[in-house]
């Protein structure tokens, strides 16, 4: 299982149950809960959705006089859909995140079918595809910046050198080899990336305004960067001497530029990860680790950074080895999915319990506390209801996100509270996201029940688990 995105729910979907005798400490509780909704509640199904306010502003705008306001008119018409700036507003995010109909081609054999260029056929893949998880019409990462980005070497060569021959047998072999730009390559006797730099060039008739010649550009890749580990460590001792809230991250986008203040990671003091598209060099980018053992101790640097190790940048551990008997990074649980047998089972403390179906060494991965991914807002608002339930499932992962495994979560979300647990959670970095995991703190035996420390304060101690576990 892997953590949901859910939207927030400003409207409460039902006065949850509070006995059958309800008493006025109650009745005020429900008088506050509806305040936290602005006292929407739900009734029936909402029918008045985005995409139909979009087509009722778009049909009326041709018949509105222009001393007219068409969002004022529906804001009068329906006043529970807010003032017209809101939906004003509204209707600006639909269109910018909704293409035009017209941008996307109709089905290729059907009778409105004609000849398309490759950008329109694929235009929904490539606004669709997501660069962090590789899926289409993600749903994790929606929020993110626009993330579609193309190669900045491109802009960097120029064609100074290509003569009239050069551009004559370009049109020439292009025709018989199409996209085959290495074998054009070989003709011309130019790199291949040259070669579909040039098909580029042609294909959207722009001219580079970048100065560097093709041969710098390769110089300049060759040329070493001596102070790249000692930044990345300088950056982790700076990450260490900060606050305890992680800062959720969003990659930085400012296309081969110099990550400075205006970069969303230097900002928030944040390294910069693969997935950004600053230049590999980056001196601000994680270098990953380059252990020969089993990355867990803290002369690993990702270890020691509180992140796993990534496949991708970290090239001698063993990170990337497709073997999971075998691997030899230790460092890879929580993507890797090396959890622990688990069993379901009464607690002798309260409600159901997890106990664990194998052995465990101390700091062994036990599982990954799985559940829905809210808004902060929105974990305040549920967190009013299960306090007065006195049970409790969120999880604080970042400083816009909370992992609620109330509705949604695995085995581990069973795991009881104690102030003297056998086991401990850790939020870490993995490929970009932040995830929990839950490991041993000692050794822990076969059909032993699990628990970790909620970190509930003295009053909520009280509150919630009034029994505490014998060690």
């Amino acid at each position: 299982m892997k953590n949901v995105h859910i939207d927030d729910e400003t409207t409460l979907h039902h006065i949850p149950y509070l006995g059958d005798n309800v008493n006025q400490k109650e009745d005020n509780f429900i008088e506050e809960l509806l305040t936290n909704y602005d006292g929407k509640i739900h009734t029936e199904k909402e029918n008045f959705t985005d995409e139909i306010l979009v087509e009722l502003i778009d049909k009326l705008n041709p018949s509105v006089p222009d001393d007219q306001n068409v969002f004022e008119i529906i804001s009068n018409v329906f006043a529970d859909k807010g003032s017209a700036e809101n939906i004003k507003q509204r209707y600006n995010e639909y269109k910018m995140k909704k293409p035009d109909p017209m941008e996307t081609p109709p089905n290729i054999d059907g009778d409105l079918n004609k000849v398309y260029s490759f950008d329109k056929i694929m235009h929904s893949y490539t606004n669709l595809y997501c660069r962090r998880c590789h899926t289409y019409d993600c749903t994790d990462h929606s929020n993110d910046e626009d993330t579609r980005i193309k190669s900045a070497i491109l802009d960097k060569i120029k064609f100074d050198t290509w003569n009239n021959l050069d551009k004559t047998l370009f049109n020439v072999a292009i025709k018989s080899y199409y996209n085959n730009f290495c074998n054009i390559a070989t003709l011309i006797r130019k790199p291949c990336i040259e070669i579909y730099a040039y098909s580029e060039h042609i294909k959207d008739d722009v001219e580079s305004d970048d100065n560097n010649s093709y041969d710098d550009m390769r110089n300049k890749k060759k040329k070493k960067k001596p102070n790249k580990w000692s930044a990345h460590c300088k950056k982790l001792q700076l990450k260490d001497s900060t606050s305890k809230t992680l800062i959720n991250y969003t990659p930085c986008e400012h296309i081969d530029s110099k990550c400075d203040q205006s970069c969303s990671c230097v900002r928030n003091k944040l390294i910069c990860e693969k997935y950004c598209a600053c230049s590999k060099d980056c001196p601000e980018r994680f270098p990953g680790c380059r252990c020969k053992a089993q990355c867990n101790t803290k002369q690993c640097p990702c270890y020691s950074a509180v992140r796993e190790c990534d496949p991708d940048i970290c090239g001698t551990c063993g990170a990337d080895q497709s073997d999971l008997q075998n691997v030899r990074c230790k460092n890879i649980a929580i993507q890797r999915g090396l959890k622990k047998k688990l069993i379901l089972g009464v607690s002798d403390i309260a409600g159901w319990g997890i106990f664990l179906n194998d052995v465990a060494e101390k700091n062994d991965f036990i599982s990954e506390y799985c559940g829905e991914m809210i808004s902060q807002d929105e974990a305040d608002r549920r967190g009013k209801i299960y306090d007065n339930n006195r049970s409790s499932f969120l999880f604080n992962l970042n400083n816009d996100y909370v992992i609620d495994a109330k509705r949604k979560g695995n085995k581990i979300r069973f795991a009881n509270h104690s102030i003297n647990p056998n086991c401990y959670a850790k939020v870490m970095m993995v490929n970009g996201e932040h995830r929990i995991g839950i490991f041993a703190k000692r050794k822990i035996k076969k059909f032993e029940e699990l628990f970790f420390d909620y970190r509930y304060g003295p009053n909520d101690q009280l509150k919630f688990v009034r029994i505490e576990r014998d060690q």
